[in-house]
């Protein structure tokens, strides 16, 4: 019997032996183009039922789009058969256990085939989490991992039931670690229980017995099952996540809240969270029905104060990316983060004002942020570090990108990045910066900026320098470097736009082409002091050029007005309109100016 291409057939090595349940066995697997997923196996079965949760699992799960509190579902395959060479590949990591249980299958049983669900690859579970002893409440990380983690299960449970699914057996080891062991998303997987509902008051008519006894809402012993039985067991989930309830009381605790109503038991001590855990955890666990949260949408109002919960302590030493990540949500406005040596990876958005994030230096601490390092709050300094894109990732947005007024950044290198620092907003200083083999612009300005000032800036191997746009911004001791074997053709060293900027020791070396202009002025009323480069545009009214030496070409474009040259020198200059010079030096001028 030979098997249509499928999935499988992209497999070249099964890695490792990731879990197994009654009905299959779950398979880390690599493919031809180097990439890993996750496979489940579903022994081949004649229980109808069995097959029917089986056909429910793969049918709702291909409905589904990528989300990223969802573990993704990305291929499945039915009545699938595999070959004598393909089991023993497939069987080669797995415990003697799960080869025997195959081997015992009546032959009839196995003609009928497998089905096969392949997934993104994930880390741990959240009750692999819970049961591991460095997960305590004396870390401040921890506290906003929990925090996190609440999230991302309200997100997760708020989208399946969006989608009109209800899961069925929600609880921790369905609950997947992005990748890493116990790195940050958390989703929600195992979709094997899951049914189509219609309605949050059409319940489903199901067995007694579905789910998971310590997270099963008291209605299911009815025959019924509905939204509301997934917020019952998110309600335990959150309990035990913010509790760090142990495993061997998790029981007797969740049996004594809910059937004896001892709601003194869920505590309002948490360092971060403090009473909205009773809020969250009480009302989503109710035994009646009526008294117990009847969608999401109720969760969802204390959802929006936990966001808004910050830490108490005003200096905080983050080890890693992760802690990173963890603490910018949630830190107090006027702290300072301090960042050891070593490499800093994640998604990083600073949202909290006068926020201080400091390195220990250019070369002892990197952050590799993916894609871009957002710093939304306002009067934000970020120094002594280095901003790294890997190679990989130049072909997105990476960088700084500074949305709050008043932010510093200082005593940073910014490598491998296309757009290194990107201001949306005005007051921004930044000094004695460094951007090394960038692809795009060093540092770029929105129209809507306003009295920025960048000072003491150095840009190595670059393809494009400074573009400065909107209103009243200062540029100081610029120094632009362009490499002759850059892989882009350089365009501009600094490119002015909007109006009333100035300009002092400006420096642009590796130019020989006159068709890239090393400093181009199309704003209004720039004045520019102290500079040295190749080429020089002017296409603005009332530029003031003074001691500007330029070694090929200085260029007045167009019938400009209070144009004014002071000192200047250059090879060539060539003038279309009326300009003031006082003081200047050309070898050749083609159309003198009046």
């Amino acid at each position: 019997m030979e098997a249509a291409p499928d999935f499988l057939d992209t497999v070249t090595s099964y890695e490792s032996f990731l879990g197994r349940g009654a009905f299959g066995f779950v398979l880390k697997a690599k493919h031809k183009d180097g990439t890993y997923s996750c496979i489940k196996f579903i022994y081949p079965t004649d229980n109808d039922k069995l097959k029917r949760q089986t056909e429910r699992e793969t049918s709702l799960t291909r409905k589904l789009e990528d989300y990223r509190h969802i573990v993704t579902v990305k291929n499945s395959v039915c009545k699938k058969y595999l070959n004598p060479v393909q089991l023993e590949g497939i069987f080669s990591p797995c415990k003697k256990i799960v080869e025997a249980g195959w081997q015992d299958t009546p032959e009839k049983i196995k003609q009928l085939g497998w089905t096969c669900i392949q997934m993104e690859l994930c880390g741990e579970n959240l009750d692999s989490w819970l049961r591991d002893p460095e997960t305590t409440m004396t870390s401040i990380f921890i506290q906003a991992k929990q925090v996190e983690i609440i999230l991302h299960l309200f997100y997760g449970l708020k989208f399946l039931h969006e989608k009109q699914i209800i899961h069925r057996d929600l609880k921790p080891a369905n609950v997947m670690f992005a990748s890493d062991k116990y790195k940050l998303p958390v989703k929600i997987g195992d979709f094997g229980q899951s049914r189509t509902a219609h309605g949050h008051n059409d319940p489903t008519l199901t067995s007694s017995g579905i789910g998971t006894p310590a997270y099963r809402a008291p209605e299911v012993k009815t025959g019924t099952y509905s939204y509301q039985s997934d917020i019952f067991s998110l309600g335990l989930i959150i309990w035990e996540v913010v509790a760090l309830i142990k495993p061997e009381q998790k029981h007797s605790l969740f049996d004594r809240l809910v059937n004896d109503g001892e709601t003194e038991l869920v505590k309002e001590d948490h360092p971060l969270i403090g009473s909205l855990a009773k809020e969250l955890v009480i009302n989503s666990t109710r035994k009646n029905l009526e008294q117990r949260h009847h969608a999401l949408g109720n969760v969802g109002k204390i959802i929006e104060k936990l966001v808004q919960v910050q830490t108490q302590e005003k200096v905080l030493t983050c080890r890693n990316g992760e802690d990173l990540e963890l603490c910018l949500p949630y830190v107090t406005p006027g702290s300072t983060i301090i960042l050891g040596e070593g490499t800093y990876q994640g998604q990083f958005n600073l949202r909290g004002d006068g926020i201080s994030i400091i390195g220990k230096g250019v070369d002892k601490t990197q952050i590799l942020s993916s894609p871009a390092f957002h710093i939304f709050g306002q009067d934000c300094l970020i120094s002594n570090l280095s901003l790294l894109v890997p190679t990989s990732s130049t072909d997105g947005y990476s960088g700084f990108a500074i949305h709050g007024t008043r932010c510093r950044l200082t005593k940073i290198n910014v490598i491998n990045a296309n757009y290194g620092i990107h201001m949306h907003a005005s007051d921004i200083k930044i000094d004695t910066v460094k951007f090394i083999n960038n692809y795009k612009w060093c540092i770029t300005m929105t129209d809507t900026t306003r009295s920025c000032t960048i000072s003491d800036v150095t840009c190595e191997n670059i393809q494009d320098g400074i573009h400065v746009d909107g209103t009243n911004h200062h540029l100081q001791k610029i120094r632009v470097s362009f490499s002759p074997n850059k892989r882009y053709n350089a365009l501009y060293g600094i490119y002015f736009e909007g109006d009333n900027h100035t300009l002092e020791d400006f420096t642009c070396t590796g130019n020989t082409n006159n068709s890239r202009w090393d400093l181009y002025i199309l704003s209004s009323s720039t004045t520019v002091k102290n500079s040295t480069c190749y080429n020089v545009l002017v296409d603005g009214d009332g530029a003031r050029l003074n001691n500007v030496e330029s070694r090929n070409l200085i260029g007045i474009n167009g019938d400009l007005q209070n144009v004014q040259l002071v000192k200047c020198k250059s090879k060539n200059l060539e003038a279309s309109g009326a300009v003031t010079m006082t003081g200047c030096t050309f070898d050749s001028v083609n159309k003198p100016s009046k």
